[in-house]
């Protein structure tokens, strides 16, 4: 019995760090989720007080919600040396198993994302940006509404304590994260969550990854599978610049619907709780106007530096110089994401992999041939070319944390680092093979003093 009320039951879930289990409160006699670290994660004493300063962070945003489409809060607590956070049950799963279940219907996909845009407008309503809407957060209740979730990296205005993200770094889910979000978390607006939010509308339509939306135009193969009236909704939501989605959740939420209609299908209703949009979706362009240029400023973050426009000046391979140097932090001009493939789309390529970075926070596991098992946080910041950070584990002789440097290459999502030998503590190399979306990695640590390398695995 945890908290003197709450009867454990059958585990629902487990993400990187947490698990869920369906609860039975003995108090009121229903059933709940109840959201726990994970007592079994590979995560140093550091990294775990930092998890549960998220459960805590997550609590008090979505119990600031008093919303239909969010996941209600009941109870949060501490026992036993770990926190839990009591919460209503979603007993119909979650959008992304739904979606791995079979084909959903185009009606069921716009209702669901209209509710998530409800949610999220009244999030906005009170300083909070999500920053980790996609489907897996996404909860359906047992009459089929979709109730917004994991509110553990949301953004809170009001409470400087709760931004967790230092300057820099890039925090989310890579696939649904609008380019600025990769750039520096820190310092994304709602239009952040109105990018996930088209980018799942995306995957729950097509079960393909929207990784790098924000590449395609309203007439790319990518959107083929899309119904043809709501691919203008996606390849807005999804634009690269954030002044050119739509201009809040309530207008992304009135286009959707209104995409929709039709003399057989009527507009989705509105949630009782929905106010009225706050402001249109982006005007159109007038006829006469002057056609827009086949490029888009766009900005690299000082941090990025000369190391990003050599990259760019040396990666376009048969197109000859398309880039010229340029001081850090001026205007870089590529061709609009929206606009037609051309023989210099190979820009637009690097600028992608550019911005897919592994940095930030990494949990894994390091196991020798013998069997030995070791968990690391990895810690990293930098460029492609400068990764720098440091690497923390358990290791009996004291050396707990050490600086690593190296390189990351996107063409073969491949991360080297190399790690120096300390007064009575080998180093050695680190080479993390992610997956296809940096969610995971796998590889080895080889020593330095040339003993069998240890398999690594981690996210």
């Amino acid at each position: 019995m945890l908290g003197g009320r709450y009867l454990v039951g059958e585990r629902l879930g487990r993400g990187g760090v947490a698990v869920v289990y369906r609860v039975e409160d003995r108090t009121i006699g229903v059933q709940r989720a109840l959201k726990v670290i994970d007592q079994g994660a590979h995560i140093d004493a550091l990294a775990r007080d930092a998890l549960r300063g998220r459960l805590h962070s997550e609590a008090q945003a979505m119990a600031r919600l008093k919303h239909p489409h969010v996941v209600a809060i009941h109870d949060v607590g501490e026992e036993d040396g770990f926190d839990w956070v009591v919460m209503d049950l979603a007993d119909g799963g979650t959008l992304a198993e739904r979606v791995e279940a079979g084909a959903v219907p185009v009606a069921d996909a716009v209702r669901w994302t209209a509710q998530v845009l409800e949610a999220l407008a009244a999030a906005h309503a009170e300083g909070i940006v999500h920053r980790d809407v996609k489907p897996q957060n996404v909860l359906l209740d047992r009459y089929g509404n979709a109730q917004l979730a994991d509110f553990g990296i949301a953004l809170i205005d009001s409470e400087v304590a709760l931004r967790s993200t230092r300057t820099g770094t890039a925090m989310g889910s890579l696939a649904y994260m609008a380019p600025e979000q990769r750039m520096d978390a820190r310092g994304v607006t709602p239009a952040a969550d109105v990018y996930a939010a088209g980018a799942t509308l995306y995957h729950v339509l097509t079960k393909k990854s929207p990784m790098d939306l924000f590449m395609a135009g309203e007439h790319s193969d990518r959107l083929a599978d899309l119904p043809l009236a709501l691919r203008t909704v996606v390849v807005t939501a999804t634009r690269y610049e954030p002044q050119r989605r739509y201009g809040s959740a309530l207008a992304m939420r009135a286009a959707l619907t209104d995409a929709f209609a039709s003399p057989d299908e009527p507009p989705v209703a509105p949630s009782a709780s929905a106010p009225a949009p706050a402001s249109p979706p982006p005007a159109t362009r007038p006829a006469d106007a002057s056609p827009e240029p086949d490029y888009a400023p766009a900005v690299w973050p000082t941090w990025a530096g000369w190391a990003v426009a050599a990259a760019l000046l040396l990666a376009v391979g048969g197109g000859g110089l398309l880039v010229a140097a340029r001081p850090t932090g001026s205007p870089l001009r590529v061709r609009a994401p929206g606009a037609e493939p051309s023989a210099t789309s190979s820009v637009d390529r690097v600028l992608a992999t550019a911005m897919a970075r592994p940095l930030g926070i990494w949990h894994g596991s390091s196991t020798s041939p013998a069997g030995h098992n070791e968990p690391f946080t990895l810690d990293l910041a930098g460029s492609l070319d400068q990764v720098t950070g440091s690497v923390r584990t358990r290791r009996a002789n004291g050396h707990g944390e050490r600086p690593v440097s190296g390189r990351y290459t996107p063409a073969t999502r491949t991360l080297t680092l190399s790690e120096p030998d300390v007064p009575g503590d080998r180093g050695g190399t680190w080479t993390l093979v992610f997956d296809d979306a940096l969610a995971s990695f796998t590889g080895r640590f080889q020593p330095n003093d040339g003993l069998p390398a240890a398999t690594v695995t981690g996210g």
